[in-house]
């Protein structure tokens, strides 16, 4: 069974806000701290954050890398589906 943790927001100098674990050695520095709620994993947080604020990014000292969602690909970089094609070609001649 997962284990809960406590997720905090931190806002950062670019506007943006920084989604930290409690713990955290950054975020104990830290006056203004927004509680989000007692989580399992760090994508369920996210999805919480992002509900609040929408530039929200992880910490790089709590949240190890395999805890990390991959980054949102932005709406030009998304592949297109395949759109189908008829081929006229093979049509029966009598």
């Amino acid at each position: 069974m997962l284990k809960s943790h406590y997720f905090y927001l931190c806002p950062d100098a670019d506007g943006s806000w920084v989604l930290h674990k409690k713990g955290c050695s950054v975020l104990t520095g830290k006056r203004e701290k927004r509680f989000i709620g007692s989580l399992y994993t760090t994508h369920q947080a996210l999805a919480v954050a992002r509900v609040h604020q929408t530039r929200v990014i992880c910490c790089s000292d709590c949240l190890t890398s395999s805890e990390r969602p991959a980054p949102r690909q932005a709406e030009t970089q998304r592949k297109k589906a395949p759109v189908p094609l008829r081929h006229y070609g093979n049509e029966r001649k009598e």
